[in-house]
């Protein structure tokens, strides 16, 4: 595990020690044979990832530049887990907008992994009018 920053640590300590603890919380997806993703609550012993987690550690790793995790597998997982044209962190029959929107900025970074985002975009442009 990676040591917590103490005061006055440098800037780039700090850096690595968040990229190092979302390494460590990176979890397999039990629906997804080879998928990847971040839990809700990291350290809280989770099977599943969630996708808005997920994809908040794609932002997180892309701000880093950290290139130790297989992104291909992780965005493979969100894009498995789109239903509907859209996310959720529940498994509800309508996607929810808040979740779309950072799922979708996620795939927008490191690939669409099975996505269709143009559908996912036209729910997501719809749920803003």
């Amino acid at each position: 595990s990676a040591p917590p920053a103490t005061p006055g640590a440098a800037v780039m300590d700090v850096f690595t020690a968040v990229g190092d603890r979302l390494v460590e919380e990176l979890i397999p997806d039990p629906d997804e044979p080879g998928g990847l993703g971040w839990p809700h609550n990291l350290g809280a012993g989770a099977t599943r990832p969630s996708p808005w987690s997920t994809a908040m550690g794609v932002h997180t790793f892309v701000l880093l530049d950290r290139v130790d995790v297989d992104l291909a597998a992780i965005a493979t997982t969100l894009g498995a887990r789109q239903h509907r044209d859209g996310w959720s962190n529940r498994r509800l029959e309508v996607p929810r907008p808040d979740v779309t929107a950072v799922v979708l900025a996620a795939l927008s970074r490191i690939g669409p992994g099975g996505a269709d985002l143009d559908a996912a975009w036209r729910v997501f442009g719809a749920a803003l009018r």
